[in-house]
């Protein structure tokens, strides 16, 4: 489980220090933790909100760094790519060398994608964005999906036209 707050203890950190990790029991007030599994908090960051990004960028990483195996050479395409698991996403696809692109649900979410560098951005509220990633040049290799409503998923026809199968 993930967890924010400042350690009583002297170890990795000094005392006091605001740090974010992942731990065991983290439900409680208090939890004991490797200080391995813990770093410093950014400065900015709420506890509450430090507590979730442990969570958004293991599961970014694990899916595609570990399962899809993304390179350089790799397109990503992120649905809802201005949520955690989308930021999260966006910034590992970087990281790798990957190009990301992105769905996101508003006018102003997809300009704050093109700011991040997205530079193949289409709308999460349709099935559009099918027809949008189709072409040779921008199908993206590697779907990373959050999008589980009826009618956010796109059908067996639509997927055949993003991968080309």
């Amino acid at each position: 489980m993930r967890c924010s707050g400042r350690p009583r203890a002297a170890w990795a950190a000094r005392v006091g220090d605001a740090v974010f990790g992942q731990a065991a029991g983290c439900l409680g007030s208090a939890v004991l933790c490797d200080a391995r599994t813990v770093v410093a908090m950014p400065p900015g960051l709420t506890f509450a909100e430090a507590a979730t990004v442990p969570t958004a960028f293991l599961t970014a990483y694990d899916c595609l760094i570990e399962t899809a195996c993304i390179s350089k050479d790799s397109r990503v395409l992120v649905h809802a790519a201005t949520g955690g698991l989308g930021l999260a996403a966006v910034q590992v696809a970087a990281a790798a060398g990957a190009e990301a692109l992105g769905t996101a649900g508003s006018a102003s979410k997809r300009a704050h994608l093109r700011g991040l560098g997205v530079r193949g951005i289409a709308s999460s509220r349709s099935l559009d964005f099918a027809e949008a990633f189709a072409a040779p040049a921008r199908r993206p290799n590697v779907v990373l999906n959050s999008l589980t409503s009826p009618g956010k998923t796109p059908s067996r026809t639509q997927r055949k036209t993003i991968a080309d199968l």
